[in-house]
């Protein structure tokens, strides 16, 4: 009998933008958690790609810190 894995399987890929971007501005994922009132084990597993980030909580980080929400998408658009 195979053992069943308790483990959450990624939706999408992890947001490796907005992780570089709070590592370089020094910004503290427990802060980001703060203001989007959200656990920070939360916001972990939206920025590794096992949950996703409200069109709100992008608005919020992107107000917050002055960033484009540009940094929360992988695809490029074609124009």
């Amino acid at each position: 009998m195979r053992s069943q894995s308790k483990r959450k399987r990624v939706k999408h890929p992890p947001h490796l933008k907005v992780k570089g971007f709070f590592v370089t501005n020094d910004i503290r994922q427990k802060e980001v958690a703060e203001l989007l009132n959200i656990a920070p084990t939360t916001l972990n597993q939206k920025l590794n790609g096992y949950l996703h980030f409200t069109f709100d909580e992008v608005e919020k980080i992107c107000d917050e810190y002055r960033v484009s929400p540009d940094i929360f998408f992988t695809r490029e658009i074609a124009q």
